[in-house]
């Protein structure tokens, strides 16, 4: 019987309860040393940080990849995960402070201590902890056997042992090798199988027989001797990105995608969204008292202006801005066309002369693309993504320029970031927004925002 792994999101759940508890305990031992317990039971704050602690942690957790490949790291490398999970719990736990109007009454000596103190309790109990869970999974690793007829080369060898502790590799049956190995090796033949057998354990066979007629006679004798069998697929994808098998209905196929994000990473990217998008909006509310008067007096009209837009994977909305052009501004872009500085599939003009005069304050600092934050809270953008195209835009785009709307549109992203209206080049805004997509994490969305926080304010390569 073959016992199913861990879901990759549920891997090394047991380190992030270590974390916890550990973290909890220096936290409780530092509270008893530093705060006095008169003054513990009058501020509950301290208190409130102790159930805080989990919640980040946890969040944390769902988040990030914080104990990848955990099992294999040395000291330093540990010292530096440490390092970094620290900081982003202290973070979380200032974000904590600050929403709940506590952070006047929690001690700074108490904040400065833990998050110091707390690298090196986490490494060291990590440290140790590794070293029981490596004994405990040497002595139930199962054996393996590899059995192939295709040409075998040592990177296939290294693609095997790469895999966390989880096998070993005990036996090769080939029919074509040449080089030195660790491991025996035999003539594919069922008799010489059998006759290891005998004398080896084996626990499951990595069958990568290519030829039809004998893998079914292999499976089938491999069945028959109540082996788990693992059949080799990896000369199918050897090019395909992020790659893994699962079901569609009754259907068994081999997915890939050029990114693949977690459900957790999901539900936390859409908080942010929702979070980020209320503000949003009552900044929206303060900015239409402000500027709709001045929209309606240097040019009668509508203060809103609305588009229909191409969003993920060709799906259409209608996007909403503060109007910063004269009303006729879609019929009078065709006579500019000549003059669109951009080499490729987007529209910019310098000096717009369909702008209104408080336009090019708006569009400087983004203020017109405010009303954006109800497409985020409905959901048809986020607030980090790529910039969501015109039909006609889309319409012409190339196969590789279609990649960049495999996400959520969204408020910023990386071209808004490097120049926006800088850019000149639409072939490099692609490049941007499918690394972007390749190398996406919840951090790149924060430090993306961050920095469009700063492009605003300074009004960097706007329009």
């Amino acid at each position: 019987m073959y016992e199913l792994q861990k879901n990759r999101w549920m891997k090394h759940l047991d380190f992030a309860v270590l974390d916890i508890l550990v973290l909890e305990c220096l936290y409780f031992v530092l509270v008893k040393i530093l705060i006095p317990r008169k003054e513990y039971e009058s501020f509950g704050v301290h208190k409130h940080v102790a159930l805080a602690i989990p919640v980040i942690a946890l969040l944390l957790f769902i988040a990030y990849d914080f104990y990848k490949k955990v099992l294999h790291r040395s000291f330093v490398m540990e010292l530096f995960s440490s390092l970094q999970y620290m900081l982003f719990l202290s973070g979380g736990i200032l974000i904590y402070l600050y929403l709940a109007k506590e952070s006047y009454w929690f001690s700074r000596t108490l904040f400065i201590l833990f998050s110091v103190i707390g690298v090196g309790v986490l490494t060291a109990a990590r440290m140790i902890y590794k070293q029981i869970v490596i004994r405990r999974i040497a002595k139930a690793v199962p054996s393996v056997v590899l059995i192939t007829d295709r040409p075998l080369e040592q990177s296939t060898l290294k693609k095997i042992e790469s895999e966390e502790m989880r096998y070993r590799l005990a036996a090769i049956f080939t029919s074509s090798w040449t080089g030195t190995v660790s491991q025996p090796v035999y003539a594919l033949d069922f008799s010489l199988l059998e006759s290891y057998r005998n004398e080896h354990a084996i626990d499951e066979v990595i069958l990568d027989i290519g030829d039809q007629e004998n893998y079914e006679r292999w499976m089938e004798f491999l069945l028959d001797s109540g082996l788990t069998v693992h059949v080799c697929i990896d000369y199918l994808y050897q090019e395909l990105p992020n790659a893994f098998i699962e079901k569609i209905g009754r259907l068994t196929v081999l997915s890939t995608s050029n990114s693949v994000a977690y459900p957790g990473q999901l539900i936390v990217k859409r908080v942010m969204d929702i979070a980020g998008s209320v503000v949003g909006l009552a900044v929206t509310g303060a900015a239409f008292v402000v500027f709709a008067p001045i929209i309606k007096i240097q040019s009668p009209g509508p203060v809103f202006y609305s588009q229909m837009r191409v969003g993920r994977n060709g799906r259409q909305f209608r996007i909403y801005k503060f109007r910063s052009m004269y009303p006729d501004a879609d019929l009078r872009k065709a006579e500019l066309i000549g003059k669109n500085k951009m080499d490729g599939q987007m529209f910019k003009v310098d000096d717009d002369p369909r702008i209104i005069p408080i336009g090019h304050f708006l569009r400087k600092h983004s203020i017109d693309e405010l009303p954006q934050f109800w497409n985020v809270l409905k959901g048809d953008m986020s607030l980090v993504g790529t910039r969501p195209p015109t039909i006609d835009e889309w319409e012409r785009y190339s196969p590789h320029h279609r990649a960049r709307m495999s996400v959520k549109p969204g408020l910023t992203g990386m071209w808004q970031v490097s120049g926006r209206s800088d850019i000149t080049d639409f072939e490099e805004v692609v490049r941007m927004d499918t690394e972007y997509i390749n190398n996406w994490s919840l951090l790149t969305d924060i430090r993306l925002i961050g920095k469009t926080i700063l492009v605003v304010v300074r009004g960097d390569g706007a329009v």
